[in-house]
């Protein structure tokens, strides 16, 4: 509850910040596809969704144990 202001006023820069780089139509696109895949799954179920080579790219400095509860 405590870190509830730091999180609306993290959205909020992030929403401002696509904004001025991307423009408001595709930093609109680029919050929902980040905000549907925090709602509907957490960050290993996201590995699922990735493109293998770019998971390996991801996890490949990570130390063997982590990678292998990944892969298990």
């Amino acid at each position: 509850e405590r870190f509830a202001a730091l999180n609306i006023n993290a959205n909020d820069y992030l929403r401002s910040v696509l904004v001025k780089a991307l423009g408001e139509e595709s930093a609109a696109s680029l919050l929902e596809d980040i905000l549907e895949t925090r709602d509907t799954a957490s960050g290993i179920e996201t590995l699922n969704f990735m493109e293998p080579q770019s998971a390996a790219d991801l996890i490949r400095d990570e130390h063997p144990q982590i990678i292998a509860t990944l892969l298990v």
